[in-house]
């Protein structure tokens, strides 16, 4: 459970938020789908995404191709 880093009240999370990160140096992957999350008492909002274990992966692959 993501807590709000302004008030610390337990955030609610999985709110599809229709954005995607497109490629990036960082990335191999071509898109990477983000959500968001919402603190239900002050309003703070975050992105964040589910997928990291592709953008680590990517990075295992990229540091073998060195």
């Amino acid at each position: 459970m993501r807590k709000c880093t302004r008030c610390g009240v337990d955030m609610i999370e999985n709110l599809e938020s229709g954005l995607r990160l497109k490629r990036t140096p960082n990335f191999r992957v071509v898109e990477v789908d983000l959500k968001a999350a919402m603190c239900p008492k002050c309003g703070y909002t975050e992105f964040y995404t589910d997928e990291l274990s592709v953008i680590e992966k990517a990075n295992v692959m990229k540091a073998m191709d060195k």
